[in-house]
């Protein structure tokens, strides 16, 4: 080890530790110069040094604490998540450059929720309220898939299968209005949105802001109507520095890829059919 790296070691430990070391030294000077009636005088100010570092210790566990408090935060649903999903995405967007666009990544179900989303960031990025560039990917269930997919629970058959025709209507109408809307660059702003299909049950709904945050919920399935319950259950928001961010982090990137993969596939062979 070099006298650099050695002395920056020194340094980066003096600074993570400054006030415990002197409150620690402060109060063994009380102890020796109490003992010794000509040093007496000068207790004030090693009471002073003690104390001021002890204040300093307290403010910073504050600060720890709370710092660690707003890194994990939990809604009642995704409705009540929203404008904290917004101003992270718009936080991600104004920091972004050109050829490093913001990457966000969501994974729905029916993707109603998550629509509405993507559509108040890409009209805020054409309509100017908002510079900067976005990489938007979407995952959501296969409209083929929903439309054929009957669970059980208490409703008939036949009406889930009618439900999840227009459900898988709803998707296809969604998507298609979603890549109309994307996809631009205007100036100082881009924007693009890739819509990939997985063709499973959902079992999370998600959002990665990429270097922001992370927002996760489950689905649950409602026997009394047959179907899955998404972002009306509750979520959590990750922030980058939340223990868990990462492995959330990783595990939406993760299968964002998947599915991206699993989309192409697909087309391929509807390609090699036709």
């Amino acid at each position: 080890m070099n006298k650099q790296s050695r002395y920056g070691r020194i340094l980066l430990f003096l600074l993570r530790n400054w006030n415990a070391l002197v409150a620690g030294i402060s109060l063994a000077c009380v102890v020796v110069f109490g003992l010794i009636p000509p040093l007496q005088q000068y207790l004030p100010v090693f009471y002073f040094a003690a104390a001021n570092a002890i204040v300093w210790t307290l403010i910073e566990l504050k600060t720890l604490i709370r710092s660690q408090e707003e890194s994990i935060k939990t809604y009642d649903n995704m409705r009540q998540a929203r404008s904290d999903i917004i101003s992270d995405i718009q936080h991600a967007v104004r920091r972004s450059r050109a050829e490093e666009p913001a990457k966000i990544r969501f994974i729905g179900g029916r993707i109603r929720s998550m629509s509405d989303l993507i559509r108040e960031v890409a009209d805020d990025l054409s309509s100017g309220r908002v510079s900067g560039h976005a990489n938007i990917v979407l995952s959501s269930i296969d409209p083929n898939f929903i439309a054929e997919r009957l669970l059980p629970g208490e409703t008939d058959p036949s009406d889930q299968a009618q439900r999840n025709r227009r459900y898988s209507q709803s998707i296809s109408s969604i998507v298609t209005e979603l890549l109309e809307r994307g996809d631009f660059s205007l100036g100082r702003s881009s924007c693009s949105i890739e819509i990939v299909h997985y063709r499973s049950d959902p079992s999370i709904y998600a959002i990665a802001v990429e270097g922001v945050a992370v927002y996760w919920g489950p689905y649950t399935w409602a026997a009394a109507n047959s179907d899955w319950v998404g972002p009306e259950n509750g979520c959590m928001r990750l922030a980058t520095s939340a223990a868990g961010y990462e492995l959330i982090r990783d595990w939406i990137a993760n299968r964002s890829s998947l599915n991206a993969a699993d989309t192409q596939l697909m087309q391929e062979r509807v390609g090699e059919n036709e």
